[in-house]
């Protein structure tokens, strides 16, 4: 509902006159047409009436249009009212003959919105004339009504429902004839905190009026907002949900056990889908993240250096068990460039509780006069390594089992070498079969194949020629293929002859054919084979050119997920290269090209790159190149891990030249994207295979061991990142032995839920599941960084503080804050609605008893650090806005509710005040009836912004603001303002200013925003720097104080010096000087700190743990520049974020270049005998208001119906 402006009112308008006009002229030609029987004036009366009708409809939805934008009631009536009359006056000139004149006697317009039962509804009171007729003063009276019921929602496992009941008119009639583009639910938009229209898949009309409506993914099904809109133009905003429940739960000290996850679990017998990236790491939060991926179709690229000194090596870290796993390599133990060609390709599948291996290999020589040039096949080996062309074989490695990650390969090893293998691991749910196997290719014109156990949906083919399994023989040949269906496949095939006295080589590449055969020893072609069909237990080929003898070719057939292959021309200049083609995101492509442009025709010299990829990090290629015609050999080949394809050209002796290189990007949600940092002048055709998945599920579970005894609090908190998932990740609970959802959807940041009730046995287990498992193509993944489950025994420390109040803010996005700082929620936030804002209350209740109480709604702007005002009650709840109200340890549950209803009026507990205000020339004074915070400037010249804190007559806290280089603001050319003044507090805005800048730190601002609560004795400070961007003039800050408080009373200072571990402070006494700093990791909290005399008078400062880390934000690793400044003597309190003349190493922040917006936020308090210091301890009993900083309230935040 991110409505600007009022240009669409308009439009809005204009397109409703013309509907109108529309509708009374369609009307008017059948009613005018003649029909025996049928009297004029009947017609004329009824054409009128039918046009009254529709134009209350959109008069209704005209006035439904102004209220979603401003909430005015007056304003939107009186668009609505002229509306209507300049219809009425259109109608009035539809037939000039009739002389019709219409008089509107009465408009009544009514609205109840953003509750489970709405409405709008419109009434209207006509009187006309028809003077040729001889009708006069006919009275016609009409309604119209558009009504939504949310009746209830069903939460389940795929996708969420909810009913509602649509009626119309005054009588209630069904609706039944609304389509999916009629309902549009909001969703609420974390990243720019705006809400966006999302329509429902699906919709169910029944003749009641009931629909049966999916709640879109993304939109929490217990508390979501949904627009209806009728072919009138009527438009009602339902809302699950009215009240909006904020639990406080006042622990107050809390002996915290933290126990991170302990072990993956399978609780309830289904096998996981999806998997974990690294496990280990939930186990702490640390910035390590675990990404958890989606199972359907799994692939992964990876390498290995073939060990030596052993025949069995087991390849662990491809993250699921492999149903297939396709290799290829060079004979070199290093990546790069390298002399004379020995590559091959093989795979190797489990079909039938046994392993299939398939390879085939490559040989030529470089350097001999005479060419050396060989090949190998193999039906037991898929890694095939030869050591030169004769050929000799140097090695041969076979799948013998693959394992839950990954796969084992005994070696029949002669060379010891650390060969580097390249390879792509398949797997997953959906892939249901793979086999590798052989068949004879035969010399008629069709072949079934037949013996391959099930219809696969994919193929690879490799081959040589006609030599027996396991032979060297010479002449070298090494072929490639590919097949989807009868238009999507691919082949590439490379020969060199051997014995030649200049070399004599082959190649090539069509994507019309599945096989190509060259005859080795001429370089003829020898056989074209395309693909027909997938057979029930096989597959047809269509054999264009027939071998000259049955040629046994090798097979991978893949059942389960989603392939294609095709092809695509290499750009003729770098950058990005998007290939959109594919049809669904894949999970692996593959490449392979021969480096020329599109060709069916057999070129000469021998050349092949084949590469693959994953993901940005996971992807490798291989490549080589036998020239022809020399007569000398000259070859090449080479291996890499950091493209996905590669090819070079022959420039001279030895030497070969880059002239295309790509590397891997990214998956698209219809193909992958490509970055090219060598290209040719002329495209050059690539091969592309892709596979995917056509289904994609995550269930993944993760459990914890219980053994704290006699817990009274358990939250269940969850770091996330989701990146740009496309679905919602889901957290369930066992209970019970079954599933129970408690986080419907998990957003960026700590998501923590109370699941005390589900702790019912010596174990603890969660699962996380997509929310979308069905007909899901895309594969998404989100990182976690940590699974804590928080258990905490709590002791009342709020026993002594009943009475001491803290101010809460609530965002629109449903955070709550308390000094800076956001409070605890235990349960997922929930956004307020675009609701108005004249109907919005606020009830707590206060020792078991249920009243409303006095808040305020304020609007900030620049993300809520500047205060504008108390919000204008005609318009509505957005991202600027704040509802205020301040708790006591006495309430124990805060209730806001809306009115709906367009006529609500606001409650004068939302503006009416008890702050007396004072204003001077040079001051301004705002008193709470407890304290009195005076702001003061100089009455002329510059000088220092000062605010002074007072509590009766004697204990006075003076605070001078934002000094910077030893060199403090003034308070510029304008008095501060008190922009807001309402029930909760007032407050004051004011940006200082240095009129002749500081030494050595140009370009930044500051600003200054404090609060006065009602019934606190303190006051709230927001002090912010805006560092801009300074390359040309860097900063050197030597001194950087926000605020210097002083006062009149010391005698002792108590200061907080860490946390004991019963969770009580560890408090320093100082008579002196100290400066609190961050010295070490487990001492270095420093919330607070007093100087009084004897306990019972004085003043003080306190922040929340998020502003004291703020503190130190200009340490490094060595230099402790941050420090809370103590100094007894001088009555002083600084707060000082760089203060390198205070701390035991000292350093300036020199070269600050870099824009930084900084905020600290706190409180500054003074106190007497009658009211509570920051500290105090009397005997074993230990108070204060440290409390309220150390252990601020924690939350649970429900939405509930009227």
């Amino acid at each position: 509902m991110n409505r600007r402006g009022q240009y669409s009112l308009i439009a809005a308008m204009l397109l409703a006159v013309v509907l109108v006009g529309t509708t009374v002229i369609t009307y008017s030609v059948i009613r005018n047409f003649s029909i025996e029987g049928q009297p004029q004036v009947l017609s004329a009366v009824d054409e009128i009436n039918f046009a009254l009708r529709q134009i209350l409809g959109y008069t209704v939805g005209q006035y439904s249009s102004v209220l979603k934008v401003t909430a005015n009631r007056e304003f939107a009536y009186s668009e609505a009212e002229k509306f209507l009359v300049s219809g009425l006056d259109y109608v009035a000139r539809m037939h000039p003959d009739w002389g019709l004149s219409l008089r509107l006697e009465n408009l009544t317009l009514e609205i109840k919105w953003f509750t489970c039962r709405t409405y709008s509804l419109g009434k209207a009171r006509v009187s006309y004339d028809l003077p040729s007729l001889g009708i006069f003063n006919v009275a016609y009276e009409t309604s119209c009504k558009l009504g939504v019921e949310v009746l209830d929602v069903m939460v389940g496992r795929d996708s969420n429902t909810t009913r509602l009941l649509v009626t119309v008119d005054e009588r209630d009639e069904p609706l039944i004839t609304l389509g999916r583009e009629n309902f549009k639910f909001y969703r609420y938009w974390q990243a720019n905190t705006t809400w966006v229209p999302n329509f429902p898949n699906s919709i169910t009309a029944f003749a009641n009026g009931t629909y049966v409506v999916d709640v879109p993914s993304g939109i929490d099904p217990e508390a979501f907002v949904v627009e209806v809109q009728d072919e009138r133009g009527l438009c009602v905003i339902a809302s699950s949900y009215s009240r909006y429940t904020i639990n406080l739960s006042w622990e107050s000290l809390r002996t915290s056990a933290e126990n991170y996850v302990d072990a993956r679990s399978d609780v309830d017998g289904s096998p996981d889908k999806g998997t974990h990236s690294n496990f280990n790491a939930l186990k702490s939060k640390d910035n390590v993240f675990d990404t958890l991926t989606e199972a359907g179709f799994l692939a992964k690229k990876g390498t290995f250096n073939k060990q030596t000194g052993v025949t069995t090596q087991e390849i662990t870290g491809v993250g699921f068990r492999p149903k297939a796993v396709i290799f290829w390599w060079i004979s070199q133990a290093s990546t790069g460039l390298y002399n004379s060609i020995r590559m091959g390709y093989g795979f190797a599948t489990e079909y039938d509780d046994s392993c299939q291996n398939r390879g085939v290999a490559f040989a030529s020589d470089d350097n001999v006069g005479n060419s050396n040039t060989g090949r190998r096949r193999s039906e037991t080996y898929s890694i095939i390594i030869l050591s030169n062309g004769n050929p000799t074989l140097a090695a041969q490695g076979k799948v013998t089992r693959f394992t839950a990650d990954g796969f084992v390969i005994d070696w029949n090893t002669i060379s010891d070498n650390k060969y580097i293998i390249h390879y792509i691991a398949l797997g997953g749910p959906e892939l249901v079969n793979a086999r590798a196997g052989t068949f004879t290719l035969s010399t008629s014109s069709s072949q079934d194949v037949t013996n391959v156990g099930f219809k696969p949906d994919f193929l690879m083919f490799l081959w040589t020629f006609t030599e027996q399994p396991d032979s060297n023989t010479a002449n070298a040949e090494i072929g490639i293929g590919f097949a989807v269906s009868p238009t999507k496949r691919g082949a590439i095939v490379a020969c060199s002859r051997d014995g030649q006295s200049s070399t004599d080589t082959y190649r090539q590449q069509r994507t019309d054919s599945c096989i190509l055969l060259l005859n080795p020893t001429s370089g003829q072609q020898d056989a074209i084979v395309d693909f027909t069909d997938f057979l029930p237990n096989g597959f047809k080929l269509n054999i264009i050119d027939a071998p000259s003898s049955q040629t046994p070719i090798f097979y991978l057939a893949l059942k389960g997920g989603n392939y294609d292959v095709g092809s695509f021309n290499s750009p003729t200049s770098t950058g990005i290269q998007q290939i959109t083609t594919v049809g669904f995101q894949p999970a692996l492509v593959m490449l392979a090209t021969q480096g020329q442009a599109a060709s069916n025709s057999i070129g000469s010299g021998a050349e092949m790159a084949f590469g693959a990829a994953t993901s940005p990090t996971e992807k490798g290629f291989i490549w080589f190149e036998d020239p022809d015609n020399l007569g000398t050999s000259d070859n090449a080949m080479e291996t890499a891990t950091d493209r996905i394809i590669q090819w070079r050209d022959r420039t001279g002796s030895n030497s070969f030249v880059v002239r295309g290189s790509a590397d891997f990007v990214s998956f698209l949600s219809n193909g992958f994207k490509l970055q090219w940092s060598n290209v040719e002048s002329q495209a050059k055709q690539i091969i592309y295979v892709a596979f995917g998945g056509k289904n994609y599920e995550l269930d993944l579970e993760a459990q914890w061991t219980i053994h704290s005894q006699n817990v009274t609090t358990a939250e269940l908190c969850i770091y996330a990142d989701v990146g740009a998932a496309t679905e919602s990740l889901m957290v369930d609970v066992w209970h019970n032995e079954t599933w129970v959802p408690v986080i419907p959807n998990l957003v960026n940041g700590w998501n923590n839920v109370s699941v005390i009730q589900y702790l019912n046995s010596s174990t603890f287990t969660i699962r996380f599941k997509g929310s979308n498992e069905v007909s899901d193509s895309i594969q998404d993944c989100w990182r976690i960084d940590a699974l804590l489950l928080r258990i905490l025994p709590t002791i009342d420390l709020y026993e002594t503080l009943r009475g001491e109040t803290i101010i809460i803010e609530l965002l629109q996005n449903g955070t709550l804050r308390w000094l800076g700082e956001n409070l605890r929620i235990t349960t997922q936030a929930k956004p307020i609605p675009p609701i108005p804002i004249k109907g919005i209350h606020v009830f707590e209740t206060i020792n078991s008893v249920e009243r409303e109480v006095p808040f305020q709604i304020e609007e900030w702007a620049s993300e809520y650090r500047v205060p504008l005002s108390l919000a204008n009650n005609m318009s509505v709840f957005s991202n600027r806005h704040m509802i205020v109200f301040p708790v006591n340890p006495n309430v124990t549950k805060v209730v806001i509710w809306w009115d709906g209803r367009d006529t609500a009026k606001q409650t004068p507990l939302a503006y009416e005040h008890n702050y007396a205000i004072t204003i001077g020339s040079n001051y301004k004074r705002i008193n709470n009836g407890i304290v009195e915070l005076t702001v003061k400037w100089p009455s002329s010249g510059c000088g220092k912004f000062t605010a002074e804190l007072k509590k009766g007559s004697t204990i006075i806290a003076t605070t001078d603001f934002m000094r910077v280089n030893n060199a403090y603001a003034c308070w510029g050319h304008s008095a501060p303002s008190i922009p807001i003044v309402g029930p909760v507090r007032a407050v004051l805005n004011h940006e200082v200013e240095w009129p002749s800048g500081v030494t050595n730190c140009p370009n930044f601002y500051a600003h200054i925003v404090l609060t006065l609560p009602v019934n606190a004795t303190y006051y709230t400070y927001q002090l912010r720097y805006l560092f801009l961007k300074s390359q040309d003039r860097p900063r050197t800050i030597s001194d950087l104080c926000p605020m210097s408080i002083t006062s009149s009373t010391s005698l002792a200072a108590y200061v907080e010096n860490g946390t004991a571990s019963n969770g009580y402070p560890t408090v320093g006494i100082i008579s002196g000087s100290s400066s609190l700093y961050n010295y070490s990791a487990s001492c270095w909290q420093h919330r607070w700190a007093q100087i009084n005399t004897s306990q019972t008078a004085g003043f003080g400062i306190m922040f929340t743990t998020a502003y004291n880390k703020m503190l130190y934000y200009f340490d490094g690793s060595t230099a402790k520049r941050g420090a809370l400044n103590v100094t007894v003597p001088s009555k002083l309190i600084e707060l000082r974020p760089v203060c390198p003349d205070r701390v035991k190493v000292v350093g300036s922040v020199s070269g600050h270049t870099q824009e930084a917006d900084l905020c600290w936020y706190g409180a500054v308090v003074v106190f007497d005998s009658v009211s509570t210091p920051i500290y105090k301890r009397d005997g074993e009993l230990i108070s204060g208001l440290w409390i309220l900083v150390n252990y601020p309230p924690a939350t649970t935040v429900v939405v509930e119906r009227s």
